[in-house]
């Protein structure tokens, strides 16, 4: 059984991930709205931060790979106290680097 992932099935998961990055962008863009009255804008920090549960849904890997790519400082993070926050923008860069 070959193992390696080709070109394509690497492609189809960049897709896949930035589509659920997407959604959940306007999701959390959604709630914030309903909840606070006012509209998100994209600068807000509340919307670009994601958490590290979050890359590992849309990197399709388990949340330990995802503290452990954060803690090897292949993804840059943001930390606040014990808390460990990703910006989509920085896990965009990290997959073209790694699947691109």
């Amino acid at each position: 059984m070959n193992s390696r992932i080709t070109r394509r099935e690497v492609a189809k998961q960049f897709i896949i991930a930035i589509e659920l990055l997407l959604e959940w962008m306007e999701q959390k863009g959604n709630s914030n709205s309903e909840t606070t009255g006012k509209d998100v804008g994209e600068d807000s920090i509340e919307t670009s931060l994601l958490t590290a549960p979050d890359v590992a849904r849309i990197l399709s890997i388990s949340k330990g790979a995802a503290y452990k790519l954060i803690h090897l400082n292949q993804i840059p993070s943001i930390r606040i106290n014990r808390s460990v926050r990703v910006r989509p923008e920085d896990l965009d860069e990290f997959i073209s680097q790694n699947w691109g």
